[in-house]
């Protein structure tokens, strides 16, 4: 359990501040044009208004920086203005962290660990946005020509790596350890 703790922990704050981190540089960036008009500290511990929109920023040809302001889940979905969404989707995010933990207390590998970690540390960084803002607030905007892919934040990236990396471990790793240990069985 220790080990877990000593492992995970660093990972999970990490998570959360660089969520945190990149969605106050993408904001300021685009409200002001550089990242020096507030300090980070003061705009953590404040609530920015989130009507305001912006057009975006263009990065390179398929990367832009947006703001859009996510009030439901993947998608748009469950998305409205409704305080009673804003607690419910909070709860469910709970939930799932409450289960990842359990999850990253038994897992057996340091890759799955390290996996649940970055979910649990990207879960954080969203419920976070939807208790200051009541929506979560997304700013890459990926495109290939004219199709967009639904604008996503850090936390968002933090929570699909460690999806990945929990696939790898179960379909690719978790094989192979197994027949290493079932070619050990039957040499002896």
């Amino acid at each position: 359990m220790r080990h877990h703790l000593t492992l995970s922990l660093p990972i999970i704050l990490a998570a959360l501040f660089l969520d945190q981190l990149t969605k106050w540089a993408a904001w300021e960036y685009q409200k002001f044009g550089n990242i020096a008009a507030t300090d980070f500290w003061a705009w953590l511990t404040t609530f920015p208004a989130i009507q305001v929109i912006y057009d975006g920023h263009y990065v390179t040809p398929f990367l832009n920086l947006v703001t859009v302001w996510n009030r439901g889940v993947s998608f748009g979905f469950l998305a409205g203005r409704d305080d009673w969404r804003v607690y419910f989707l909070v709860g469910m995010a709970l939930v799932l962290i409450a289960i990842m933990a359990v999850w990253l207390v038994r897992a057996q590998t340091r890759l799955m660990m390290i996996a649940l970690s970055m979910i649990i540390g990207g879960a954080l960084g969203n419920i976070v946005d939807r208790l200051r803002f009541g929506a979560v607030a997304d700013f890459i905007d990926f495109h290939i020509g004219s199709w967009h892919y639904p604008a996503f934040n850090g936390a968002d990236s933090f929570i699909v790596v460690g999806v990945c990396l929990i696939v790898l471990d179960t379909l690719f790793l978790s094989r192979q350890n197994k027949a290493d240990n079932d070619d050990a069985i039957i040499t002896h």
